[in-house]
């Protein structure tokens, strides 16, 4: 250290010598001497906890032999841009340099050539990257602006010609179908709407001039002439009363068997698990049988087996199977092949020798399973799509860190550098914000969406306790429409609520006169830590007098109560 304080000092004293003039009295030039500041700068690094919406997934096809753990695949996230996997899903690294909207639709990887991929972006229409997802530039040319990009898809005939199927943001039923001819340099209209739009393209690989769509109000459609404006034709729905008939139109998703639609096409509608397969080219469609309950299908949501295309999968919601359905049969019957009870957006099925396949979660990242989804597991490493709502630090190297979007409580031993889930017991993984008691820094407060106020003493365990839920004899209906209710969805899978089930708070309580209330923030007294509030949305504040075990109510202020002091 003594040596540098010397050597920096005789440095400086050098330069000025070395600028200097010769003969300082014959001369007026007066000289300064600026010594340039040096710092060591990082870039902010993510720590965690993983996880999030994964939208949509996209496998590499152009190395169809390789093994299921050595499979290229993209995630498009709802919030953190795209995400690449080269060892089949089990981890995953941001590529999203270039892209100016992360809230990303649909992806395509180009069926001919590995390096080149399309975005489909919620807002900022369709990007593509010629370095597998390294850098990103736009290519929106013919293009409205704001235009949301649901689905994108490359001929396997020409992988010049690509399709987008979009809607206009905030005019909710503007839609255009575009096409390009030049590999996205310049893009014209081949479908056009008022009021609805196009969620999903598939061309039939066998005859590459064959198009098929999933319209949102208006069925499937097929072309014969590559999707040329005015080539359109309706096919012939499955025989089935008015009422279904009337859903069956709802589209979201097609797909057609890798062997060509003369095998198998697919389509599926938004409600009530309409599951459709065609065997004659789209013309005419038969419903599916099996266990599909009232499934909503996504529009990223059919995956077919590349190496054994009679497998199928479907990414589904909303009913008592729903999770990942399956069929064996090219269609014929489906049943649940695991995830029951999440919202799946997107599946991929990597083929090669075994049975992997990846399944896209809203709020609670990827899973994976290699045995065709009779078990599966967490495979999100590097996926940082978590909405973070608080962190707590019991010690020095603990961690706990709440999340709206994955999988509830995550802790860390040792300062962030790995993480686990950390919800046993806990009930709800929207979880608003997490409190460390004043005093007892071992006694940390989950305040939960659904499952009210969770306590945990870490000196006594690892499970969640319930606190004495608060009594409310006439719940206020709760406000889901602000940022504290569950986190927002695309408007690509929650359109159409009209005859919706509801999935309001108040209706998961089954109207009971005693209910759990969305808690949203929490104080102790400064000068009493028995004395302890809490916030609620839209149902109150409560108070209680023995550190959060038990509580009454306090009063009505209200709306979302977002602080207390």
């Amino acid at each position: 250290m003594k040596k540098n304080k010397i050597l920096l000092p005789m440095l400086i004293l050098l330069c000025l010598g070395l600028l200097a003039p010769a003969d300082a009295h014959a001369q007026t030039v007066k000289y300064i001497f600026f010594l340039p500041e040096v710092r060591n700068v990082h870039e902010p690094v993510w720590i965690g906890p993983d996880g999030g919406s994964i939208v949509c997934l996209a496998v590499d096809p152009t190395d169809p032999d390789s093994s299921p753990d050595q499979k290229t695949i993209y995630a498009g996230a709802l919030s953190s841009g795209v995400y690449k996997s080269l060892n089949g899903g089990r981890t995953w690294k941001s590529v999203s340099i270039g892209l100016g909207k992360l809230f990303i639709d649909s992806i395509v990887v180009d069926p001919k050539n590995g390096d080149i991929v399309y975005a489909g972006t919620h807002g900022e229409g369709v990007y593509k990257s010629l370095d597998g997802g390294a850098s990103w530039f736009p290519v929106n040319q013919g293009i409205a602006n704001n235009s949301v990009v649901y689905t994108v898809a490359v001929n396997p005939g020409n992988h010049n010609l690509v399709y987008a199927g979009t809607r206009i943001e905030n005019t909710y039923y503007h839609g255009v179908l575009y096409k390009s001819n030049n590999g996205g340099e310049s893009w014209s209209r081949v479908m056009e709407f008022d009021d609805d739009w196009v969620y999903s393209v598939a061309v039939n690989p066998s005859s590459p001039e064959e198009v098929l769509v999933a319209i949102h109000k208006g069925g499937p459609a097929l072309s014969y002439d590559y999707g040329n404006r005015g080539t359109w034709n309706d096919p012939y729905p499955p025989l089935m009363d008015d009422y279904l008939s009337g859903r069956w139109i709802k589209g979201r998703a097609v797909a057609i068997d890798p062997r060509g639609w003369m095998h198998r096409a697919y389509y599926t509608a938004w409600h009530d698990g309409l599951i459709s397969y065609s065997s004659d080219g789209g013309i005419s469609w038969e419903l599916s049988g099996g266990d599909t309950g009232s499934s909503h299908i996504y529009p990223n949501g059919i995956s077919i087996k590349p190496n054994h295309p009679d497998t199928v999968y479907l990414a589904a919601h909303e009913s008592d199977v729903a999770g990942v359905l399956r069929s064996d049969d090219a269609g014929l019957t489906w049943y649940g092949a695991g995830l029951g009870g999440k919202t799946i957006y997107s599946v991929a099925s990597l083929g090669g020798s075994g049975d992997t396949v990846l399944a896209g979660t809203f709020m609670d990242g990827v899973y994976r399973s290699t045995n065709g989804g009779e078990s599966w597991a967490y495979s999100m490493s590097g996926i940082y799509d978590s909405k973070v709502t608080g962190l707590v630090f019991p010690d020095e190297t603990t961690i706990l860190a709440s999340t709206q979007s994955g999988g509830g409580v995550f802790r860390s031993l040792n300062g962030g550098k790995s993480w686990s889930q950390f919800a046993n017991n806990l009930g709800d993984k929207i979880v608003n914000g997490l409190v460390m008691h004043p005093d007892q820094r071992n006694i940390i407060f989950a305040l939960t969406q659904n499952a009210g106020l969770k306590r945990i003493d870490l000196n006594a365990g690892s499970s969640w306790s319930t606190t004495v839920a608060p009594s409310i004899t006439s719940p206020l209906e709760i406000d889901e429409s602000g940022p504290l209710g569950p986190p927002a969805v695309p408007d690509a899978v929650e359109l159409d609520q009209v005859d919706e089930p509801t999935n309001s708070v108040a209706a998961l309580w089954n109207n009971t006169s005693s209910v759990i209330a969305p808690s949203v923030s929490m104080a102790f007294a400064p000068t009493n830590s028995s004395i302890v509030y809490l916030g609620t949305n839209n149902s109150g504040v409560y108070s209680s007098s023995d550190s959060g075990v038990n509580w009454t109510y306090a009063g009505q202020p209200g709306g979302i109560v977002r602080s207390l002091a």
